[in-house]
This record gives C-alpha cells, structure tokens and sequence, in this order.
C-alpha cells in the first residue's frame, strides 16, 4: 500500500470515530442504502457477518433467528452499537480480518467497500468474504454509485478537473474526499470514497475467481449492489 493509500484509509478509521454520534443518527432506519429490498436474499436462520457494521443499523432488519455478528474498525461506533444492541456480538476489525471470526451463512457489507483505497486491498477483501461464507452461503455489498445521479457525476467531473492533493499527493480521479459538517456549517472530518464503475466491480471478481453465473451486479441511482453465491 502506498503512503497516499494508507493516509485514505487513517482519514477513514479517525474520521467515524470523530463523528460517530451525529453518523449513527443519520444511518437510522429509513436512511442509507435500501436494503429492504435485498432482504429476499438473507437467510432466516443461521448466521450473519456484519463488515463496517457502524452503529449496528442492519440489525432492525434481520430475522431474530440470525446469529449475527458486527465488525468494524472504529471504536465509537461500536460502542454505540453495543449499547443498542447488547444481545448481539460486536468486534473491533476490518476487511482484512474477515476470514478471521469463522464461516456465516451470509456475508454483508453496506457501504464501506467504498472506503478501501487500493486496488489490492478491495480484491483481498472480496477473497477473504469469499472464504468466510459458507458453501451455499451469499454475500451482499452495496457501494455508492457516483454514476447514478447528475450531483454526483458533477463531484466526480470536479475531481476529474481538480484533482485534489492530500500530503503533496494527487488522488486518483475517482477517489473523492467528502467534508462532515456539523450544525454549524464547521468541517469536523473528512471521509475517503472510491467511485466505484461497474466494470471495475466485475474485474475484480474476475481476479477473485467469480464465476458470472455465481453473482449478480445490480445498480440504482444510488448504489451498486453485488449479490453474489460463491463456488466451493
């Protein structure tokens, strides 16, 4: 990892424990990627790994019959979630520990592939989930889709045009850096985000030995969703 890549991904781990208040009230229920849709996907039973659970916001969705488990990388929020969850277990990790905490009938991250800043990094993390499903087993991501809506696009042509520096260094085009604001207009942290394409999404499944037939790659205006089986 480089040291451009390694200070997008610090801006990221201290960014959410900065904010992790104000993020776990706006990522309540009815706000964030809509996963109700997907729901038809998850098991009823059996067990679930949470990747960047954050305050714990999947978990009103789930079936109760669900041993769930939440991962994420910053302390706050998971204090959070403990506090709101305390029947549920919750550790400190990220994507390169998934293959650490055993197999789960189902594997699922909700925006926060997006926060991964190397290439390297985004394939291990799909090899690791991969190796911690279950065989018959699903996998579900959803990043945003920086392709969907006009505003976004526009972030994205700004950047393109910009390209903005962090530590003397220029950010690739589609890595974007967004400011949290508190009430008062302040600027009290800045988040990481890769703009994902989809045709990146499926070389990288490629590289990480997904056979077409195993996953399906669905976009809104929203959000790219990966609902993917893998091969034994």
């Amino acid at each position: 990892m480089t040291e451009l890549e390694e200070a997008l991904e610090k801006i990221v781990r201290e960014g959410y424990d900065k904010i992790a208040p104000e993020f776990a009230t706006s990522r309540r229920r009815g706000s964030g990627p809509k996963i109700e849709k997907f729901l038809s996907y998850l098991p009823k039973s059996g067990s679930i790994l949470d990747l960047g659970c954050g305050s714990g916001r999947l978990i009103p969705y789930l079936s109760p019959e669900l041993e769930y488990l939440g991962v994420d990388p910053s302390p706050k929020l998971l204090a959070l979630a403990k506090e709101a969850y305390p029947q549920h277990r919750f550790k400190q990790g990220d994507f390169s520990e998934a293959d650490h905490w055993g197999q789960f009938s189902a594997v699922v991250s909700l925006a926060a592939w997006h926060h991964l800043a190397s290439s390297a990094g985004r394939l291990e993390a799909l090899s690791k989930m991969a190796q911690a499903t279950l065989p018959g087993g699903v996998i579900i991501i959803s990043v945003w889709n920086f392709w969907g809506r006009l505003k976004r696009r526009r972030q994205l042509w700004r950047n393109f045009w910009l390209r903005p520096r962090l530590g003397g260094k220029r950010l690739a085009a589609n890595d974007l850096l967004f400011p949290w604001k508190n009430q008062a207009g302040e600027t009290i942290a800045l988040r990481y985000y890769h703009a994902f394409s989809r045709i990146e999404i499926k070389k990288l499944l490629k590289s990480a030995k997904a056979r077409p037939e195993d996953y399906r790659l669905i976009s809104d205006a929203d959000n790219h969703w990966l609902i993917w089986r893998p091969s034994a």
